[in-house]
């Protein structure tokens, strides 16, 4: 189903993929079953019976296997507590979004630079960013579950993984084909036909037309099919607004919970026809669930429980962890 690559530099990639690419036909700009909400669905959202439209994320990010930390976001307005997970995530993401939108914009070059020079850069970038936010980074220190958790190694981690961005020129310019990129977040917020019922406001991180390809930046332990998946709900998003083919799904992944240093991975996979009916299975799910009077079950499966930010809330409600 997926084909993944490790590199921005890949050549043609429509010509690398040209029989997965023909073969996809759930396009965005359809306003039928299987791309289209039912009608109930989309009346529920009409009617408020359900909050409001679901954003992509919601829908892809599937942290609790019944769907709980959904229900209690959307139809109960909670925010929940804060978590390690959380505050890295924002961290990292807002680091290294900034250093990789300066490479697009050339604020940045690794060439014709020494490496005691791109770690300057580096550091005093790192040191600025660290002082501006010198709460969330606290708060580092507070939510750890582990030793990779503290505010040092994280930093460590950053600046590293940032040092090898500039470094080995992984950003650069290299793909050997027109690329494009919308750098200002207004222009990348896309704005969904009404049929997908999705939230009028969506934004992927990365947006290039003319390789017919959308991307976002991920953080956490590792690689995880909701991080494909919310590469698919902007294709679909970006096809019934632009009503334009999206056909590749890039992920710029930063490990941010292992105990070595670890560098950003880029994948590149064909977002196929099986990946776009598992997302839209997804959102037809979810609505489902906000339709109900209460609250789903506890989950069987409680591994993700510790770093739910309603753990409280379920604890609260007989939730017990051995």
């Amino acid at each position: 189903m997926l084909q993944l690559h490790y590199s921005w530099n890949v050549v043609e990639p429509a010509l690398n993929f040209k029989t997965e690419v023909s073969g996809i036909e759930l396009r965005g700009w359809l306003p039928d079953n299987p791309v289209a909400v039912s009608p109930e669905i989309l009346s529920a959202i009409r009617t408020k019976k359900v909050p409001k439209p679901l954003s992509v994320g919601m829908i892809s990010f599937q942290h609790c296997p019944t769907r709980r930390d959904l229900y209690f976001s959307v139809k109960e307005s909670r925010e929940g507590d804060q978590t390690w997970g959380r505050i890295a995530g924002r961290l990292a993401e807002r680091f290294l979004g900034n250093l990789v939108a300066d490479r697009f914009n050339r604020k940045l070059s690794s060439r014709q630079k020494s490496y005691p020079a791109v770690r300057g850069v580096i550091e005093r970038r790192l040191r600025k960013f660290i002082n501006e936010r010198k709460d969330d980074f606290a708060l580092l220190d507070k939510y750890k579950t582990t030793a990779v958790g503290n505010r040092s190694f994280f930093g460590t981690i950053l600046c590293n993984a940032a040092i090898h961005e500039l470094a080995s020129q992984e950003l650069d310019f290299t793909l050997r084909a027109a690329t494009e990129r919308r750098s200002q977040p207004k222009e990348t917020e896309l704005t969904p036909a009404e049929h997908l019922g999705l939230s009028k406001k969506n934004t992927p991180d990365f947006i290039f037309p003319s390789l017919r390809a959308v991307g976002d930046m991920k953080t956490g332990r590792e690689l995880e099919e909701y991080h494909l998946l919310t590469c698919a709900g902007y294709a679909l998003a970006y096809e019934s607004q632009e009503k334009k083919p999206i056909d590749f799904g890039i992920v710029y992944f930063f490990p941010t919970q292992r105990s070595a240093v670890s560098f950003a991975q880029v994948y590149l996979f064909v977002i196929d026809d099986q990946l776009r009916r598992r997302f839209l299975l997804l959102r037809n799910s979810a609505y489902t669930t906000l339709l109900e009077k209460n609250a789903p079950p506890l989950p069987e499966d409680k591994s993700r429980c510790p770093t739910c930010k309603f753990l409280s809330v379920c604890q609260d409600q007989g939730l017990k962890i051995t």
